[in-house]
């Protein structure tokens, strides 16, 4: 039987792993999973403007074209793209 958390704090270093391991689960961003680049090179599934090769009418403006990883949460960094694209496709 699981103890509430403060309960498994008095209770010593055992409890309160047991209940971090029970109730702790791990939340990751996923980014980098689809290369921007030229469209010459092999390996690019988005071109600078952000529009997915080989699908017409169709641009991606996510996370997942960032070149690294981003040390901070993903949020700011996507809608701060995300107005980025929508800047540059209003001037067009």
């Amino acid at each position: 039987m699981l103890v509430p958390f403060w309960d498994a704090v008095r209770s010593g270093d055992a409890a309160l792993l047991d209940y971090l391991l029970a109730h702790v689960v791990d939340g990751q961003h996923v980014t980098s999973t689809c290369r921007r680049g030229p469209p010459t090179a092999a390996s690019t599934v988005v071109d600078p403007s952000c529009r997915v090769l080989g699908v017409s009418n169709l641009r991606v403006v996510d996370a997942s074209f960032f070149p690294t990883v981003p040390r901070a949460n993903t949020n700011l960094v996507t809608i701060m793209a995300g107005e980025l694209m929508a800047d540059r496709l209003w001037e067009c």
